[in-house]
C-alpha cells in the first residue's frame, strides 16, 4: 500500500497474487507491465490521477470477470482473470471522454482463465448507453471467453468501435443476450480462427459494420458465423470489403459506400426472407451473390472499373420474382459480367439480330424447379463500351437472350424494355432456362458490338470506292457484311469481313466494281 506509485518503460509489476493500492497517483509509463490481481476490479490510485500511456500494458487477473468501476484511460488491455460469474464493464468516470464507455488506446485481449466459459459484457441494465472506443485490436482468445455487446433490456445501446482488427480464436462473440441493441464499429479485418460470431438470443439487434479507411476482409478458419434475422450490417469503406469465406446472411446488408468483393468459392448468400437496401454506383457486390427462398429479389451486383473510361464502379442489378412452383428452398446464384456477350458463341435464334458486346449476366438455378421473371438493367454511364455512341439507342428492339452453352438460341418477349437510353430495365417473363442473359435486340439498332465511326463512297470511273472504320467494344471478333439494293429496299450481299480486335484498329475497304 502506497500513496503514488509509478512504473517506469520497460518495467512490470506483478501483483496476481495480492492487492497492491496506490491511494493517491498510479502511472505506467512507455511500455511498463502491471498484472492486477485480489478480487476487486479497482485499478490503483485515485479517480484522476491515474496515467497509463498508451504503450503500456494492463493485466487483469483478478477473480472478477467484470464490474462497476472508475476506469482510466487503458494502454494495452488484458482481462484474463480466473473467473467465478459474468461481469460487465462499466466507466463510470464522468471525466472520460465517454461516459459510461471504455477506452483502450491500445489493443483489447479478453482471455478468460476460468475451467468453464463466462461472459463479459460490454453493456447490461435497464437504461444505458455504452460507447467503447479501442485504438488498437480486440482480441477475443481461448475457448472459454465470451463477449457480450449487449446484455441490456430495448432501451440499451451498447456500441464498441474497433480501430484496428476484430479477432476471435475460439472464443465467442455475441451480439446480444436479451432485447438491447449491439454494434460493433470495425475499421481493420474480422478473423474468426475456430471461434463463433453471432447475434445472439432475444429479439435484439446486432450490427457489425465495417467502417474502415483502408481495404477490408473478413476471414473465417474453421469457425462459425450465424448471422441471425434481426441482424443489420453495413459496408461503409470507400476502400472496399473482399469476403475470404462462404458466408449465409439472414438479416439486412446496408450498402452505404464501397465494394463488396465476394467469388464462387467465398460466397455471400442472402438466406429466405433477408434483405438488401441501398445497393447503388457507389455500393454493391462485386462477384456472385446467391438467394435461398421462393421471393422476389433484386441482386446487388455490378463490376468495378467499367464504362468508357474504364474507372466508373457501377451497379447493374439483375432481379428475379413471380416464382412459379417455387418452394422456400429454392437458390439461385447472380453475377454481373463485364465481357463481350457476342464472343461466348453464335446466334441462332431466329428473329434476334446480335446480343451485348460489352456485357452480360450469369443466374444459375441452384435448388428447385421454379420458373421466375427475369429483369436486367443498363446504365448508360457504366455499360457504355465507347463513348461515340449509346449503348441503347432503341426501346422497343431490345430483349433478354438466353445462352445455352453453345449458342446464343432464344429470347424473351419483345416489347419489355422501360426507361430511357440513359438508363432502364428489359424482361423476360417465365425463364426456365438459365446462365448466361444478355441484353440483346431484334433488329440492327441499339449499337452494342460495335461503333461505327464514318463510311464513305467514291466513285472511280466504272466502280465505286468504299471506306469505313470501326471500333470494336469489349469483343474479339466481328463480322461485317456489306449489303447492296437496286432499289432501296431489298438488299444483298457482295462482301463479307471478319476482323480480331487488332484488324478492328484499322480502317476498311472494298472496292464495288459493279
Amino acid at each position: 500500500s502506497t500513496q503514488n506509485l509509478t512504473v517506469l518503460s520497460g518495467a512490470v509489476i506483478n501483483a496476481t497474487t495480492f492487492s497492491m493500492n496506490a491511494s493517491v497517483r498510479f502511472n505506467l509509463l512507455g511500455t511498463a507491465g502491471f498484472y492486477q490481481g485480489g478480487g476487486g476490479t479497482g485499478i490503483p490510485g485515485s479517480t484522476g490521477n491515474q496515467l497509463l500511456a498508451a504503450t503500456s500494458n494492463y493485466h487483469f487477473n483478478g477473480t472478477q470477470n467484470g464490474g462497476s468501476g472508475s476506469y482510466p484511460e487503458f494502454g494495452n488491455l488484458f482481462w484474463e482473470p480466473v473467473a467465478s460469474n459474468n461481469g460487465t464493464i462499466i466507466n463510470s468516470n464522468l471525466a472520460a471522454p465517454f461516459f459510461g464507455g471504455m477506452i483502450v488506446r491500445g489493443n483489447f485481449t479478453l482471455n478468460m482463465q476460468s475451467a468453464t466459459p463466462f461472459e463479459l459484457r460490454f453493456a447490461t441494465g435497464s437504461t444505458s448507453i455504452r460507447n467503447h472506443i479501442i485504438n488498437g485490436n480486440l482480441n477475443i482468445i481461448g475457448a472459454n471467453s465470451i463477449a457480450v455487446i449487449s446484455n441490456g433490456s430495448t432501451t440499451v445501446l451498447s456500441t464498441v468501435n474497433v480501430d484496428g482488427d476484430l479477432l476471435v480464436d475460439g472464443g465467442v462473440l455475441r451480439g446480444v443476450n436479451s432485447s438491447g441493441q449491439a454494434i460493433i464499429n470495425v475499421k481493420g479485418n474480422i478473423t474468426n480462427q475456430a471461434g463463433t460470431v453471432l447475434s445472439g438470443a432475444g429479439s435484439g439487434t446486432f450490427s457489425i459494420n465495417y467502417t474502415g479507411t483502408a481495404a477490408q476482409s473478413i476471414n473465417n478458419t474453421g469457425g462459425t458465423y450465424t448471422f441471425a434475422a434481426n441482424q443489420v450490417d453495413s459496408i461503409n469503406n470507400s476502400a472496399g470489403v473482399t469476403l475470404n469465406t462462404a458466408l449465409t446472411h439472414s438479416g439486412t446488408i446496408r450498402f452505404l459506400t464501397g465494394v463488396f468483393n465476394t467469388t464462387a468459392t467465398n460466397l455471400l448468400t442472402m438466406d429466405a426472407g433477408s434483405i438488401v437496401l441501398g445497393a447503388s454506383n457507389a455500393s454493391f457486390v462485386n462477384g456472385p451473390v446467391s438467394k435461398i427462398g421462393n421471393t422476389d429479389f433484386v441482386f446487388p451486383v455490378g463490376k468495378t472499373n467499367g464504362g468508357p473510361s474504364g474507372n466508373v464502379n457501377g451497379y447493374v442489378p439483375l432481379s428475379i420474382s413471380n416464382f412459379a412452383g417455387g418452394l422456400p428452398s429454392d437458390q439461385f446464384t447472380a453475377e454481373y459480367i463485364r465481357n463481350s456477350a457476342s464472343a461466348l458463341g453464335n446466334i441462332t435464334a431466329i428473329g434476334l439480330d446480335h446480343v451485348s458486346g460489352c456485357d452480360y449476366w450469369t443466374l444459375n438455378r441452384v435448388l428447385g424447379n421454379a420458373t421466375v421473371d427475369l429483369k436486367l438493367s443498363w446504365q448508360e454511364v457504366f455499360n457504355n463500351c465507347s463513348s461515340a455512341n449509346p449503348y441503347i439507342d432503341n426501346l422497343p428492339s431490345l430483349v433478354v437472350a438466353h445462352f445455352d452453352g453453345t449458342e446464343w438460341s432464344s429470347f424473351g418477349a419483345t416489347a419489355t424494355a422501360t426507361g430511357t437510353a440513359a438508363s432502364g430495365e428489359v424482361s423476360w417473363p417465365g425463364v426456365s432456362v438459365f446462365s448466361p442473359f444478355s441484353i440483346g435486340s431484334i433488329d440492327f439498332s441499339n449499337p452494342l458490338p460495335i461503333t461505327l465511326n464514318y463510311f464513305t463512297g467514291v466513285k472511280q470511273g466504272g466502280s465505286h470506292q468504299l471506306n469505313w472504320k470501326v471500333t470494336c467494344n469489349y469483343t474479339p471478333h466481328t463480322t461485317m457484311v456489306l449489303e447492296r439494293s437496286s432499289n432501296g429496299r431489298n438488299f444483298s450481299s457482295i462482301n463479307s469481313i471478319t476482323a480480331d480486335a487488332a484488324r478492328c484498329n484499322q480502317p476498311f475497304s472494298y472496292t464495288d466494281a459493279a
